[in-house]
């Protein structure tokens, strides 16, 4: 796996295919301009491709970054 070292980590128990993701919903609330959001892997982040397109298009449109580790 490889190593990024990240400022602040979020866990949830919960999986991408949940709504209800309390900690999850806290982390986009908080990221800003300029911040690179690092997933694990990307089936914990999101439900399905058309959920990861759309939350990630958000994230670029406020200049966050994402970086998934299990992505080539």
């Amino acid at each position: 796996m490889e190593h990024v070292r990240c400022d602040k980590i979020f866990s949830e128990k919960f999986t991408g295919t949940k709504r209800e993701r309390p900690q999850f919903q806290e982390l986009l609330s908080l990221l800003k301009e300029g911040d690179t959001l690092v997933v694990t892997k990307l089936d914990r982040f999101v439900s399905s491709a058309v959920d990861a397109i759309q939350i990630i298009r958000n994230l670029f449109e406020q200049s966050v970054k994402v970086h998934v580790l299990n992505m080539g």
